[in-house]
């Protein structure tokens, strides 16, 4: 890619495609992180504390209690680190998904403490180091109690007034009813693939049976969730999370269209270490994280019933403080279709969201990250870590998106069967580098603004290594006999080109293929 310039426009195949060499702004380091260690996980005997005695954080680990409104006392592990000399510094609280822990953003507090944030990231009650010290508390605790206990830590016992939340997935949730019922505590919000920007049908959740602790008697699916959950193996674990699925009889793996981690690195490999470890490890320990993993999708779930006025969902419109809203652009779990009914990221969950603060008068910055799933800080670290930072420090975010200008797209969808399946050929055979393959999708009388087939594969054959995206998105189709004239745009790795005015496919005796406009 180097030599390329800004707003270099090239034709290929009758698109008109803009490459831009995206200058996004980095925030560069000034300080060392000093105590920062790799972070691994240890095999562990079951008699000693699996959280405490053998899982390594990034930084020292310390303990306080602290207390929620019923009076009950957690103990909470949580990491405090800055090195620079402001006496009040800006200040990032980072706060982690289900199923995961403080020490799983080490590579977000890295990045943020060596460019002069403080950064505080505790864990929850009932995770990670949060949950050895309090075994003998209630595991039904509802989010809002978690909300007051990291409130009295944070704020009360720290002496952060006020500080910049960052939530992941169930994280994301949390901070919005955080920054809804403390709001000067919150100076802006970050929100990673959040869940609670969907509301659940109110068939599936009675708050009622989590306080009386009645779930798993009077909520069929729940207690099947829990079983199979228990049942899993380190084998499964480990296919799930990279996007295979696994054949209980044969071992055979096979992609999967969920997971948590597009591609490996040291922070994605440390989660999956300590979801797998912990199976032969402490027992105790492991059925308080089983049980909170799978009774937290209760948790957040009573909060955004849609039939209540005052879910979290809708109360999101009080916030009124600076947002940055992000998901990989490869989400693989929100929408939660069988509880929400909804179907599409763009259209069901940030389209809705983003008019709804904007009418509100609280415009979001909105980012979707190319090839990312719901793990953008880990997918895309770098990057993630560092719009993270100049969200909190400049107020601004690069590579931004108006989601007012959204195309729904009949990508595969309303298509006549041969024509899907042409276009999911042509767009694998783009992604796989395939040029052969690619090129077969063509005519071999296509002509599309002066450039024939064999002018169009010379130019295909420069560009299309740097492809691992590609798809096309149709927001019309005219088919006439054996002809098809297409509008729309391809979404590439660069960005979005327009296909060209009067583009047509042709039907012959081996499938649809691209003809061009014809001139």
């Amino acid at each position: 890619m180097r030599g390329w310039k800004n707003n270099l426009i090239l034709l290929l195949t009758g698109f008109a495609l803009l490459f831009v060499t995206a200058c996004a702004t980095t925030v560069k380091p000034t300080l060392q992180a000093a105590n920062y260690r790799p972070v691994s996980v240890e095999t562990c005997s079951p008699a000693k504390s699996f959280w405490k005695e053998c899982v390594k954080y990034p930084f020292p680990v310390k303990y306080k209690s602290a207390r929620d409104s019923k009076g009950i006392n957690w103990e909470i592990a949580y990491m405090d680190e800055y090195y620079g000399k402001d006496p009040n510094p800006k200040t990032l609280v980072i706060i982690h998904g289900k199923g995961a822990n403080a020490a799983h953003y080490g590579n977000i507090m890295k990045f943020a403490l060596e460019r002069g944030l403080r950064v505080i990231a505790p864990d929850i009650p009932n995770y990670g180091k949060s949950l050895p010290g309090n075994l003998n508390n209630p595991v039904n605790r509802t989010l809002n109690s978690t909300r007051e206990v990291l409130h009295d830590l944070v704020v009360n016992q720290l002496g952060v007034k006020k500080a910049f939340y960052h939530g992941h997935s169930l994280g994301g949730q949390w901070i919005i009813g955080y920054a809804i019922l403390y709001p000067a505590a919150v100076e802006g919000l970050i929100l990673e693939s959040p869940s609670g920007l969907e509301e659940y049908a109110g068939i599936y959740f009675n708050p009622q049976l989590l306080e009386k602790d009645e779930v798993w008697t009077k909520v069929p699916w729940m207690k099947g969730a829990l079983d199979t959950e228990f049942k899993k193996t380190a084998e499964d674990i480990k296919a799930f999370y990279y996007f295979k699925s696994r054949d209980p009889k044969t071992g055979q793996l096979s992609d999967a269209k969920v997971g948590y981690f597009k591609f490996p690195n040291e922070y994605a490999t440390f989660l999956t270490d300590t979801r797998v470890k912990m199976i032969d490890a402490n027992k105790a320990e492991y059925d308080r994280y089983v049980i909170t993993y799978i009774i937290d999708i209760y948790t957040l779930g009573i909060e955004i019933i849609a039939e209540d006025k005052n879910s979290y969902a809708k109360r999101a419109k009080e916030i009124k403080c600076p947002i940055f809203l992000a998901f990989g652009d490869s989400e693989p779990f929100i929408p939660t279709t069988l509880l929400s009914g909804k179907k599409n990221l763009k259209f069901d969950i940030i389209q809705p969201f983003y008019r709804m603060m904007t009418a509100a008068g609280n415009t979001p910055q909105v980012k979707l990250y190319a090839g990312a799933g719901h793990f953008p800080h880990t997918d895309v670290a770098d990057q993630f870590s560092n719009d993270t930072v100049a969200f909190i420090t400049a107020g601004k975010v690069d590579g931004t998106v108006n989601p007012e200008k959204f195309v729904r797209s009949k990508y595969l969808e309303d298509l006549p069967p041969d024509i899907a399946a042409f276009f999911a050929k042509m767009d694998n055979a783009a992604k796989k580098q395939d040029l052969q393959a690619f090129m077969s999708s063509y005519s071999d009388s296509f002509k599309s603004d002066g450039r024939d087939k064999k002018a169009s594969e010379v130019i295909w054959k420069q560009y299309i290594g740097l492809l691992t995206k590609y798809k096309h998105h149709l927001t019309n189709i005219e088919i006439k006999g054996d002809k098809a004239v297409i509008t729309g745009f391809v979404e590439n790795n660069f960005g979005e080109a327009a296909i060209s005015p009067g583009f047509m496919l042709i039907k012959e005796a081996d499938g649809w293929k691209y003809w061009g406009n014809q001139k």
